[in-house]
């Protein structure tokens, strides 16, 4: 038994009421009024209405199974409003005053018996002691945390682009997102919805669907199911020809967008015509992505040459780091295509090695 931030009692592991609980489901701060409810609400229907999608699409499922957690949200919310200050509350106050008041007449009693409080002793830099703590155990953290960050990026580019454990680490992922979203949609005010947006939560702010791209994101994203462990749950990458809204739900909420271009920490995905086209990512970024070859082959090819394919290369290197129809990039190594042939490479030693067959 906890008490959720809003003041209530609650039984749920994750420290939350019903109510606050709907108001996260709709991405709503608790002091939410009832037109921002209803606003949200109408909103999110819309977004989530699943005729846009073909029938029997995981798209469509997934639609489907999110309208019906609105609807249970908002029929929770419409039938039981905010209320007043409850009896917890009201108590916690009470018992919180009367400590204050319990240590005031001590200390008074001290006083007249002659005490007085001791002063900090002021150190050389005119900081107290307590202050200098403070200090010093603030940079630590900060030191430990931008350390926790440099070692867990290339982790985590490693875990997710390793078909043994991708599908595996990507469950582990949901699972601590979701945790972390649920204490962050309790947190009072705006600073509620600003943490959760420092955090880069999914929310309805993707680009409006486009029904015939939608066909074509659920074709592309049955074809690119990677291999996973039996029981686990298939992961689907981003790969080219995909739509922003797809990439939007694989990927989270860019850092910023356009029509041509989503940006996310350490890479950029460029689109033509509502489809991606091309990327630029840096080394660590966290972003799963797989170019695949466009025919399957039973071929182990262990090096490329001059008049190879796209899909050659692919087989050899696996998926560039850079990527647009005349250039992939591996770190500081390029291959240079013209219609779709080989016609050049540039092997820097001491990035990604070519595996080049010169002839």
């Amino acid at each position: 038994m906890t008490l959720c931030a809003c003041g209530e009692l609650t039984y749920t592991s994750a420290g939350q009421c019903s109510r606050c609980e709907a108001l996260t489901t709709l991405d709503l701060a608790t002091g939410a009024s009832k037109q921002e409810i209803k606003s949200a609400y109408r909103m999110l229907v819309q977004y989530w209405n699943p005729d846009q999608y073909p029938a029997g699409s995981l798209l469509r499922t997934t639609a489907e199974e999110k309208l019906e957690t609105i609807n249970e949200a908002y029929a929770l919310l419409s039938s039981r409003p905010a209320g007043k200050q409850t009896m917890r509350s009201a108590l916690r106050a009470a018992d919180r005053e009367t400590q204050r008041k319990a240590r005031q007449g001590w200390a008074d009693t001290e006083r007249r018996k002659g005490w007085k409080p001791k002063e900090n002793q002021l150190g050389k830099n005119g900081l107290s002691q307590s202050a200098t703590f403070l200090v010093t155990a603030f940079v630590i953290v900060v030191c430990l945390a931008a350390l926790g960050i440099m070692l867990m990026r290339p982790m985590d580019a490693m875990l997710s682009n390793n078909p043994l454990t991708s599908s595996v680490y990507y469950d582990l992922k949901l699972s601590i997102q979701e945790r972390v979203e649920n204490a962050a949609g309790g947190i009072h005010g705006n600073f509620g919805s600003k943490l959760k947006s420092w955090l880069n939560f999914p929310s309805a702010s993707a680009m409006p669907i486009d029904p015939e791209l939608a066909k074509q994101d659920e074709a592309i994203l049955s074809s690119e199911i990677m291999p996973h462990f039996k029981g686990a749950k298939p992961q689907p990458f981003i790969t080219a020809g995909l739509s922003q809204n797809a990439v939007i739900r694989l990927q989270g909420v860019p850092t910023s967008a356009t029509t041509d271009k989503l940006v996310y920490p350490d890479a950029e995905l460029y689109f033509d015509k509502g489809k991606l086209t091309g990327w630029k990512i840096d080394r660590g970024a966290a972003l799963h992505i797989k170019l695949q070859p466009v025919a399957p082959s039973s071929l182990k090819l262990k090096t490329f040459s001059l008049g190879s394919t796209k899909d050659d290369v692919l087989l050899v290197q696996g998926t560039p780091s850079l990527y647009s129809a005349s250039t992939f990039g591996y770190d500081g190594s390029e291959v240079y295509f013209l219609n779709d042939r080989v016609v050049g490479w540039k092997n820097d030693p001491a990035s990604v090695h070519l595996h080049v067959n010169a002839r």
